[in-house]
């Protein structure tokens, strides 16, 4: 068995760690600040420690300096723990102890992985000789006798809130405060000093600094500091966000969102596979997520206007006053009012699972774009026996598809498919991404023609919908990664080293950006490039070697003729297909840009299908 010391002042963080090593055989020691965590790394002298950049006392270069003073910490390997890697990395590229660099917010999964492989790193024999090993400090329950100095016993606070810890500001905060109120003794120290006759300095100049009314405005200036610390901890036990009661081995944490997103502690939750309630609450409103074994089976929220809003489900013409209490409890405890009208036999006919399931994905979608929001997780050994009920699985895959949906992006969709005559074939893993993911019937139903050989016309055909209807969803289906078009999937399996197609634009409006979209929509690699001169396109052709360049012929100056003779008198590039463009046919300017050496000409708007037969030819 291993052990690991966390030196992190984010509750979030060390709660985080704790989910993320549960399972493991490794022993988890945590510490808040950098002092606290120098002396439980040198008391259990742990095999690897995370550090945060930042500390409330001090940054982790000074923890690493304080820890090579002590022959018990020197030399443990140390990973740092930043949300900015770039900003942090120059600052250790000298210290042999750091074995890592994670970036913050970091997946259970890849953290756990990281640090085996730190350890594995480690040569044989080096570093400290680890003290008994113990399970993790944070896990209440699981520890007889009171913890070891600058170890936070989770004992010593309500589970859900946070360690009263005065962060950097605050501390600079009052030392100004301090100053100001200070300076006028300060300035009196020299005309202290000639009364000072050299016995007790200590007690002669604590009379003269400390005296009872600069001992009041001391107190009265730090007041601020100590109010805005306190507001901080009040403002967790809001309405909604604090369970007052929690039973002796629930894992509770909460904390702001700030590094952490909403995704990042789901992620986290579903990971570890973890059974409870996750709370999120903004300024004007709370959702709670209903987890279990890491999965979110039903999401609801305080407000019972704001959960009926869009529902199919009209509740207008039930008894007002049923309607009253139901709508007081979701209020008290976040139980839908549907169900409650619902157990009180006032809806039987309605599918109440999927009506459910609808409102919490709306709420779910608000949950994940919250920046600013506090969030709460209460772990229990089970959940409310309505959301066993009617609790249906939300994946966190599904997220995006639901935002897809909500934007019913039309003009993205057909500048992504831009022509009926793509076709599309199931990415790899399709089974099980699929399983992960709830789908509407057009949805399945143009999912099940997809097929690698039908077009999008085809499945407009078969299936008896709008093609505008068709490009939306089979746009939505590609970016959850279910589907993707056939060209790109040969794309991917040529490589980044397929040459490009070059478009040679000599200034003329509406040429390259209509062609680049068609090339890329087929995920062809393209290089645009602007040319007013054969020397300039020559260069270029050079440099990029091409597979194919296509060239605006519709120049008053007759530059793409100049840049085709020019490419056919360099013997390295002169088998180089060329492809003129007209916006109009004509067939006296055809011959003259075949005389000049083009391959082919093509007129707007062009085909994809012209361009790929030159391509294979």
């Amino acid at each position: 068995m291993a052990r690991l010391l966390v030196i992190d002042d984010s509750l979030t963080v060390r709660k985080v760690v704790e989910l993320s090593f549960r399972s493991t055989d490794w022993s988890v020691d945590f510490a808040a600040n950098g002092a606290d965590g120098i002396a439980a790394a040198v008391r259990v002298r742990p095999d690897l420690i995370l550090l945060d950049f930042v500390l409330p006392d001090m940054k982790a270069t000074d923890v690493c300096q304080r820890l090579a003073l002590h022959d018990e910490s020197a030399g443990i390997p140390v990973m740092i723990m930043s949300g900015n890697l770039e900003k942090v990395r120059p600052h250790f590229k000298d210290m042999a102890v750091i074995v890592d660099l994670v970036a913050k917010p970091f997946t259970p999964k890849d953290l756990v992985a990281r640090v085996n492989a730190a350890l594995s790193r480690r040569p044989a024999g080096s570093g400290s000789t680890p003290a008994p090993k113990r399970r993790s400090s944070l896990k209440p329950g699981r520890r007889s006798g009171p913890p070891p100095a600058g170890v936070e016993d989770p004992r010593a606070r309500s589970p859900m809130t946070p360690p009263l810890t005065f962060s950097f500001g605050h501390k600079e905060a009052g030392a100004k405060a301090l100053y100001a109120r200070l300076r006028g003794a300060f300035a009196q120290i020299p005309a202290w000093a000639a009364e000072f006759d050299g016995s007790a300095p200590a007690q002669f100049f604590a009379r003269k600094i400390l005296t009872p009314q600069l001992m009041t405005d001391l107190m009265e200036s730090l007041l601020p500091v100590y109010r805005d610390v306190l507001d901080t901890e009040a403002r967790t036990r809001e309405v909604g966000l604090v369970e007052e009661h929690v039973a002796p081995g629930d894992v509770a944490f909460q904390g702001r969102l700030a590094s952490w997103s909403v995704q990042d502690l789901l992620g986290v939750l579903d990971a570890s596979g973890r059974t409870g309630q996750f709370r999120i609450q903004s300024a004007d409103q709370v959702a709670i997520l209903h987890v279990h074994r890491g999965e979110i089976v039903l999401v609801t929220c305080l407000d019972p206007d704001e959960y009926a809003r869009g529902s199919t489900l009209d509740v207008g013409d039930r008894s007002l006053a049923l309607t009253a209490r139901a709508a007081a409890e979701q209020r008290a405890t976040g139980k839908p009012l549907f169900v409650t009208l619902a157990e009180a036999g006032e809806l039987p006919h309605c599918d109440l699972t999927s009506i459910l399931c609808e409102q919490g994905k709306r709420l779910l979608l608000w949950a994940i774009d919250q920046t600013e929001a506090r969030f709460a997780w209460q772990e229990r050994s089970s959940l409310p026996p309505y959301v066993e009920t009617y609790g249906r699985r939300i994946s966190l895959a599904q997220i995006p598809l639901e935002r897809l949906r909500r934007e019913r992006a039309a003009l993205e969709a057909e500048q992504a498919i831009p022509s009926l005559e793509i076709v599309f074939e199931r990415t790899e893993g399709f089974t099980r991404k699929l399983r992960r993911l709830d789908l509407t019937s057009p949805e399945r139903l143009v999912l099940a023609l997809v097929d690698r050989r039908n077009s999008v016309q085809t499945i407009v055909d078969r299936s008896g919908m709008a093609a505008r209807e068709v490009v939306l969803i089979l746009h939505r289906l590609a970016r959850v990664d279910l589907i993707r078009m056939r060209e790109l999937a040969r794309s991917a399996r040529a490589g980044t080293s397929a040459r490009p197609i070059m478009i040679l634009e000599p200034d003329v409006e509406n040429f390259q950006r209509p062609l680049a979209e068609l090339l890329r929509a087929r995920a062809v690699p393209i290089e645009l490039i602007g040319l007013d001169d054969a020397p300039d396109a020559l260069e270029a052709i050079l440099r990029v070697r091409p597979s194919l360049v296509i060239l605006n012929a519709s120049a008053a100056d007759r530059t793409a003729e100049k840049v085709a003779r020019s490419i056919r008198a360099v013997p390295e590039i002169s088998d180089l297909p060329l492809v003129a463009v007209l916006n109009v046919p004509r067939s006296d300017e055809a011959d003259q840009l075949s005389a000049a050496g083009f391959d082919a000409v093509l007129s707007k708007p062009v085909n994809f299908a012209d361009i790929e037969r030159l391509l294979a030819a």
